[in-house]
């Protein structure tokens, strides 16, 4: 199922609501709880991202919460790892999986970070060259608000 980052982008445009920072007026990216943002098009990374993506069921929220702090650094190390290696079979597959649990919490930037990764790999191109830095600051982002959560659950 070939996906281009400009459906993905329109895709998200319709189910996720924009973030509420403006990283040119939070450098640090923490006005409003804001975890996560990306030059490449990617929105804040909020609590309030996730609650919207799973339509404001609370004890979703906390269960994807807990399943990422458990599956989460899995996945993005298995695209690290592929990306060191430079199989472009794992890297379509680790990249595609990750894609996939990005989009369940509403993290935009590390799904775009993924299908780069993922269409690279699958054209037999390289990488793009920014597209794991990219990756890396998306997921620590996401990891972040998923702490917050686990810690206020309790």
């Amino acid at each position: 199922k070939p996906l281009r980052l400009d459906d993905l982008r329109a895709a998200l445009a319709t189910h996720v609501p924009d973030g509420p920072a403006d990283p040119a007026q939070d450098p640090a990216g923490e006005a409003d709880g804001a975890a996560e943002s990306d030059a490449g098009g990617g929105a804040a990374f909020t609590r309030d991202r996730f609650l919207h993506a799973v339509e404001g069921e609370e004890e979703l929220l906390v269960e994807l919460a807990r399943v990422w702090g458990e599956q989460g650094a899995a996945m993005v190390e298995a695209v690290e790892d592929a990306l060191r290696a430079g199989d472009a079979a794992a890297i379509e597959f680790a990249a595609h999986r990750l894609k996939g649990a990005a989009l369940a919490v509403g993290a935009t930037a590390l799904a775009e970070a993924a299908v780069a990764l993922e269409a690279a790999a699958r054209e037999g191109r390289a990488a793009p060259q920014d597209a794991a830095r990219r990756l890396r600051a998306a997921a620590g982002a996401v990891d972040r608000v998923v702490r917050e959560i686990l810690v206020s659950a309790g």
